[in-house]
């Protein structure tokens, strides 16, 4: 038992640099804070933290980041992530994020009290709803 996990742990360390080494072959000014972010989380993997838990939080918010800033992703980089998230899944994170959307929704009722909420087929047509 414990050398399966010891090898789960050292896949995804693997996967990490791997998406590492493929952000940063590409000098693109937006992939900067995703580096900063992918290099401290292999930084907790490293030190035997739970590198699961700190891996699934690191799919959802480069998952976030790239469609809320519309960051273009290789195939490659793409492929990686998926292959994290795969590795990452039976962590149970995902509760913890759910209010997020919550809390933005609110925040767009705030901003633009004239329109109401709407929720359409995709985040990219909410937001230019809200934005129109």
């Amino acid at each position: 038992m414990l050398e399966k996990s010891i090898t789960k742990h050292d896949e995804i360390i693997t996967v990490l640099k791997g998406l590492y080494t493929s952000f940063n072959k590409v000098q693109i000014k937006a992939y900067l804070p995703l580096e900063q972010t992918i290099l401290k989380v292999i930084a907790k993997a490293e030190n035997n933290d739970d590198a699961a838990a700190w891996s699934n939080k690191l799919v959802m918010y480069l998952q976030s980041q790239i469609v809320l800033k519309q960051i273009p992703i290789t195939k490659e980089q793409d492929t990686l992530i998926n292959s994290l998230s795969e590795q990452c899944k039976n962590t149970n994170l995902n509760y913890v994020y759910l209010p997020l959307l919550t809390i933005v929704c609110n925040l767009i009722k705030l901003l633009v009290p004239y329109k109401k909420p709407l929720f359409l087929s995709s985040p990219r047509k909410t937001m230019a709803y809200f934005y129109s």
